[in-house]
This record gives structure tokens, sequence and C-alpha cells, in this order.
């Protein structure tokens, strides 16, 4: 009888210990889950910030003063062809003054003060923008309750786009997410 209890008292202590073994499983998987998510949202926010930092940097600052004062000049929403016209004229004198008067070690400096330059600079970085949102590298609403839409569609809409020789569906696709966050988000157009 003695053997039956011990057996039994075994089986019992077995079982309890199973069972204390799946729950320390289960708090151990709920934590590293929540580990996992944490450092997730964390790595996103560090992602977020280094394209603030890249955004607030005096040359972004310059290229997208310059692009906005060509819009400016020539043209608010005008016939694509003829900004594009203009920008290109610009851009073909730009480079012959940079091939015919500048010492190449010095055309690197000048090459950062184009039109043209300024224009890569800020069109890549929207890009890089867009692929960050489109693989959910970065919160839209981080990005788009920092990033005014209208500015948005200012410089993508009115100035990279009619700038840009053939359609560009990334910046089309940036400008559409902008809108449809802008619409989902009353506190954004308030």
């Amino acid at each position: 009888m003695c053997e039956l209890q011990t057996t039994i008292l075994m089986g019992s202590l077995s079982a309890v210990l199973v069972f204390l073994a799946a729950i320390a499983t289960w708090i151990a998987a709920c934590t590293s889950h929540s580990f996992n998510i944490f450092s997730k949202r964390r790595e996103k926010f560090r992602l977020y910030l280094e394209f603030m930092m890249e955004y607030r940097t005096p040359r972004m600052h310059a290229a997208v003063r310059d692009l906005c004062r060509f819009l400016r000049r020539f043209g608010d929403g005008g016939k694509k062809t003829t900004l594009q016209q203009i920008y290109e004229k610009r851009r073909d004198k730009e480079e012959g003054h940079e091939r015919a008067n500048i010492p190449p070690q010095e055309s690197l400096a000048y090459l950062e003060t184009t039109l043209h330059y300024r224009r890569r600079l800020v069109s890549q970085f929207y890009h890089s923008l867009y692929e960050a949102l489109r693989n959910d590298l970065v919160v839209q609403d981080d990005v788009f309750g920092c990033w005014d839409p209208g500015t948005l569609r200012k410089i993508i809409g009115k100035i990279l786009l009619e700038l840009h020789q053939d359609d560009d569906k990334r910046l089309e696709d940036l400008l559409k997410m902008a809108e449809t966050w802008e619409k989902s988000n009353p506190r954004a157009s308030a």
C-alpha cells in the first residue's frame, strides 16, 4: 500500500511539474513576444528618426528651398512640359558650365549646388521613405503626423512629379498614401 501511495504521489507530482513547466513555457513565450514587439517598435522609431535627421540637414533644406523657388519662379501647376523644359535647359546649362569652367577637383562641390542634384537628392529621399512605409519599416502615423500632407503634395505633386521625365510610380504612391492617411485622420486636416 505504501508503494501504491508513493506511485500515486509521484504521478501527481509529475503532473503538477508538467503543468508548471507548461505555464513557465507560456510565460516565456509571452515575454519573448512582448520583447520582440518592443524591439520592432524601437527599430521603426530609430529608422523614423534617421529620416527626420536626414530631412533636417542643411543640404536637404537647401534642396527643398531651391526646388520651391524654382516652382514659384517658373510656374505653380502650369504646363508640365513647360516647367520640365525650363528645368532641362537649366540642367543642360549647369552641366555645360561644369564641364567648361570647373577644375575636376572642384567639380563635386559645384555639382552639389545644381538644381538637378538637389532634385535627385529630394527625390531619392522620398523614394526611400516610400519603400520604408511600403515595407512597414516605419509607422505611417509617425511619418504623416510629422510631414504635412499639403507640403508633400507641393514637393512631390507640383515639383518632383512635374520635373521627372517619366512617371514615377513610387512618388505617386507615396502621395496617395499621404492623402489616404489624411482622410482617415480627421485631426490631420484640422
